[in-house]
């Protein structure tokens, strides 16, 4: 390492850290906030607060400082305004660094300058047209070629500062691996939200025309509005679809412990990812997430 970097990492409005609500943006900087101190750099994490963490605590040498966040709502109107709100709260609460990595809307919109830090925009969701204002950043990472490629076609003028740079995982130890070749019963997998976006109705409907005998269909996630889910009417939808053939299905409560997902992982012979990129979707954690635990990922 050359010196010692001053890094700061804003977080988004409507999930904590450490992750307890899921978000995988979330859980990817906040582990890698704690190898960048590990390296030596002097890091700080600004995040949403919740009655479960301290408003400022410091973990494995990772100073977190949290603000008032919102649970997401419905709408999307509601959701730029109130993330608008947490986000001049959070440009309050981000000491001036070297490096300034956020994956929110509205920072690299109100954030003008460079004399508190070089400006790292993560774009992990197709955009939307905002990466025209992020002018005055110095570097916009995106997770796949898709997504960069989009990004570079809605502002072409900001391209020599785009890169792809993937999602990072951690890999589990070999004896962690899954072998399912002595299963009788086999388990197709799906964890993530449960949201309009992840294409679930698509799997589900495959799955019941599908008939395959001795296979379950295991969906893992929120579905809760707050949590990033689709809401009752949209599981409720998904449950009559899953209703309409013989077809066995498993709808189970989202898993926020590390180790208990792993074990979900571990359990599974194969694993779909149905997402849809024209909804927003990029290239998500989950299927990463799987095929470091040994399950094939669709």
């Amino acid at each position: 390492m050359s010196r010692k970097l001053k890094i700061c990492i804003v977080q988004g409005a409507f999930f904590p850290v450490p992750p307890i609500m899921g978000g995988a943006v979330e859980k990817i900087w906040y582990e890698l906030g704690k190898r960048f101190v590990q390296m030596g750099h002097e890091v700080q994490q600004v995040s949403r607060a919740v009655p479960e963490h301290p408003r400022n605590n410091q973990i494995e040498g990772v100073q977190h400082n949290r603000v008032a966040g919102y649970d997401t709502p419905s709408n999307l109107l509601v959701l730029k305004l109130l993330d608008l709100r947490y986000t001049l709260r959070a440009m309050r609460a981000a000491k001036p660094a070297d490096i300034i990595v956020t994956n929110t809307f509205w920072f690299p919109i109100l954030r003008r300058h460079n004399r508190k830090g070089k400006l790292y925009v993560h774009v992990a969701r197709f955009p939307k047209g905002q990466l025209r204002l992020y002018k005055h950043s110095a570097r916009i990472q995106s997770v796949s070629t898709a997504v960069q490629d989009e990004a570079a076609r809605q502002a072409p003028e900001l391209e020599p500062i785009m890169r792809v740079v993937p999602n990072p995982v951690d890999l589990p130890t070999d004896a962690s691996i899954h072998s399912a070749d002595a299963q009788t019963e086999r388990t197709l997998l799906y964890t993530g939200r449960i949201h309009p976006e992840k294409g679930l109705d698509l799997l589900l409907k495959a799955f019941v025309s599908a008939d395959m005998p001795g296979w379950t269909l295991r969906i893992v996630g929120p579905w809760k509005t707050d949590q990033g889910g689709g809401g009752q009417g949209y599981l409720d939808r998904l449950s009559s679809i899953a209703q309409s053939g013989s077809a066995k299905v498993d709808f189970v409560e989202p898993i926020f412990d590390k180790e208990k997902l792993a074990l979900e992982y571990e359990k599974a012979d194969l694993f779909c990812y149905p997402s849809l990129a024209d909804k927003g979707e990029s290239f998500g954690v989950s299927p990463l997430e799987a095929m470091a635990h040994g399950a094939p990922a669709i």
